[in-house]
Parts: C-alpha cells; structure tokens; sequence
C-alpha cells in the first residue's frame, strides 16, 4: 500500500496555487481522503505553512483582515492534524531528528527543514515524497547511504504527468 508524504512546498500548491499542476495535486488528495488517508506530513509544516498566512493577519482589525490568508490559516490549521481525512501530521521524534542530522552530515546543501520532512518520510516507511523542491531532490539524491538503502522512496514532482500516474497508482 503507498504512504505517501507531502512536504510543505506541496502542501502550499495544493492550497494556495491555482494552476494545472494544484489542480492535479488535488484531484491525487481527494481520491485518498477518508479514514485510511495514504498522506502523511511532518508536524514541521505547521511552521511553513503558517507563516505567509499569519503575516497576513498580524495587526489587523478583523474589518481589515486578508479574507484569503484566514481561510489559507483556518484551512491549514483544521487539516494538519495527526487523525486528519485528507492527511495526518506526525510529531517531530528524536529518532527522526537524528536521523535527520545524518542526512545532513552526509549532504551537502540539504538544509534542516528538508532533512527533517526527509528522514520523516523515510521513518514512516514512505513509498512516496511530493515536493516541487528540486533542491531537495538533488541533495538527497547524492546521500549515497539512502541510495543504498532498502526503504527509500520516490520522489514525485509537481507535475501534471506525475501527480496524475501517483494518483493512477493509488486507485489501481
């Protein structure tokens, strides 16, 4: 069964982007949405996601408010939990900090947000990473470790053609 993880570049696609490639990302969310949701997110993106949203609220009288950055905020806030229908968060462990301070050790450039969102999904057993971050694909690319090992997962692009075969892949 794919599990699939969804960093915070994919999960403000998904939510703030009108585009081919959001609407595709969508479309791959809703066909597995429910009790038994194969997305899975670090508790990390919480700080990633939130931050544009709450700059859009700060210091602002609710008459004034940025209507969209509150929906984006009230959105995020009631969807990233860790018993979500479209996905769970997963708490930040100590074995996945750690694991994450490896990948860095090992990689040039990989910088400690991705390293963390990397060793969670490499924690949960993840078949599957959606980023559109090409940085963080390449850096984990050349962990010479990971490509070793038996649990590693796909990396899957902010594509249409991508988004559409994973999501082809999960109803198969």
């Amino acid at each position: 069964m794919a599990l699939i993880y969804l960093d915070a570049c994919a999960l403000i696609t998904a939510r703030e982007k009108v585009t081919p490639e959001s609407q595709a990302l969508v479309n791959l969310i809703a066909e597995g949405a429910g009790a038994e949701t194969p997305f899975i997110t670090s508790d990390l993106a919480l700080v990633e996601v939130l931050t544009k949203p709450i700059q859009g609220l700060i210091d602002r009288t609710p008459d004034r408010e940025d209507v969209t950055k509150r929906a984006d905020h009230d959105w995020y806030l009631g969807n990233l939990v860790s018993d979500g229908l479209l996905l769970r968060t997963k708490p930040l462990q100590r074995d996945i900090l750690l694991q994450a301070a490896l990948m860095r050790a090992r990689t040039l450039g990989l910088k400690t947000p991705d390293a963390i969102h990397a060793a969670t999904a490499y924690h949960f057993g993840c078949t599957h990473f959606v980023t559109g971050d090409t940085k963080l694909v390449k850096s984990i690319e050349r962990d010479e470790a990971w490509l070793n090992s038996g649990r590693r997962f796909n990396f899957v692009g902010l594509t249409v053609a991508a988004l559409d075969a994973l999501r082809a892949e999960l109803i198969s």
